[in-house]
């Protein structure tokens, strides 16, 4: 006892023992030396607790590490890129912080992670060019923080990440042109902050999030090439901020999105070059933000957007080369602007007449080359009421403000 009291001394740690656990407080950038001679240094503990551990960039292994079971804080492991696996951490339980693998170019598994279970922070694997899998993460079952899987060039298998039914915050995946699937996501319900997906190359659906019941921040799509649909994501009934769907080349319609009911911020659909309609949104009733519909220029239907009665901002629908109507928002009856705009084949504002005029403040219908119809019942009724409106660059009896008011008479 003598000579362990002795040791403490002279490492000037705080230090804690229960049934020979070693707790000791904040250790900073283990070196190369000190993580060769862990177990030499650490030689009357049977296991060891640190406060932080942060791996120095020349480590070579980090097999010496195996009486670590537990990280008060982070575990951090920046540009270690001599090493292939994480041998040594086959004890390691919990991390109550954040774990960070970042620019390990030359990590091949993480499979010795086969006992953590717990991470309080984020999990953050980014630039780890060639781990193919997450093998070894099969016990671990709730992350406080957020998940972050970028730029991984050859990641092609989340699978591992089943036992995961609580993430704090985010699920961000953005840069893994490989992975082709979402499997090993099933334990969600529930994302208590965004779910990004975002420039994976040859993600086709959301295969893997059938759970999913409800996301509390936004849902981001943005730029995944082979993106077909939103197959996956049929339990999804609520989104608790933005919904974001833009840049997807491949994107064909919204398939998959049976249950969702209620988008509590905005609705952002833009740029998705073969987005032709919105089939799969038929049970969308209430968008609380904007609806923002441009820049789809093979988008010919509004057909799949049936059911919504309300958005509680503006309706904006710009630059959709080929949409010639609005049919498909037979059951709008309230937003507070409306702006149609630069839709060059648009002929027709058919498919608008269940709007109330009392909800309307704005209305801008300018740039339509082809539109000739806009006399609305309701429309006329909003600006016989006196209803600010600028309308201008259409066709016929919708050309200006004044062709409009006529139409009505």
């Amino acid at each position: 006892m003598k000579k362990y009291l002795l040791s403490l001394f002279l490492f000037g740690f705080c230090f804690v023992k229960i049934e020979a656990q070693c707790v000791f407080g904040s250790f900073g950038v283990l070196s190369v030396l000190e993580v060769n001679h862990f177990p030499e240094d650490y030689a009357s503990c049977d296991s060891v607790v640190f406060a932080m551990v942060h791996i120095a960039r020349p480590v070579l292994h980090t097999d010496s590490l195996y009486l670590l079971v537990g990280v008060e804080q982070d575990l951090l492991m920046p540009g270690c890129i001599h090493l292939k696996n994480l041998n040594g951490f086959q004890n390691l339980k919990y991390v109550y912080g954040d774990v960070l693998l970042y620019g390990m170019d030359s990590l091949e598994t993480v499979e010795a992670l086969s006992s953590l279970s717990y991470i309080g922070g984020d999990l953050s694997i980014v630039s780890c060019g060639e781990l193919t899998n997450l093998s070894g993460l099969e016990s671990l079952t709730e992350i406080g923080g957020d998940v972050h899987l970028f730029y991984n060039e050859k990641l092609e298998d989340i699978s591992a990440l089943s036992s995961v039914d609580v993430v704090g915050g985010d699920v961000f995946i953005k840069g893994n042109p490989v992975l082709e699937s979402l499997e090993g996501l099933e334990g969600l319900q529930q994302v208590n902050g965004d779910l990004r997906i975002v420039d994976n190359a040859s993600l086709v659906n959301f295969s893997g999030l059938e759970n999913l019941q409800e996301v509390s921040g936004r849902v981001i799509v943005r730029n995944n090439a082979a993106l077909h649909d939103f197959s996956g994501l049929e339990n999804l009934m609520g989104i608790g901020s933005d919904f974001i769907v833009s840049g997807n080349a491949a994107l064909w319609d919204f398939s998959g999105l049976p249950s969702l009911e209620l988008v509590q911020g905005s609705v952002l659909l833009s740029q998705n070059a073969t987005l032709s309609a919105f089939t799969g949104l038929e049970h969308l009733q209430i968008v609380e933000g904007s609806v923002r519909i441009a820049g789809n220029p093979s988008l010919s239907s509004l057909t799949g957007l049936d059911s919504l009665e309300e958005v509680g901002r503006s309706l904006y629908i710009a630059s959709n080369a080929s949409l010639e109507n609005l049919s498909g928002l037979g059951a709008l009856q309230q937003m507070h602007t409306l702006v149609i705009r630069g839709n060059e084949a648009l002929q027709s504002l058919e498919g608008l007449e269940a709007v109330l005029p009392l909800g309307v403040q704005k209305v801008y219908i300018k740039d339509n080359p082809q539109l000739a119809f806009c006399d609305l019942e309701w429309l006329c009724t909003y600006l016989s009421n006196g209803g600010p409106a600028e309308i201008a660059g259409n066709a016929s009896a919708c050309a200006d403000l004044s062709a409009l008011s006529g139409a009505c008479e």
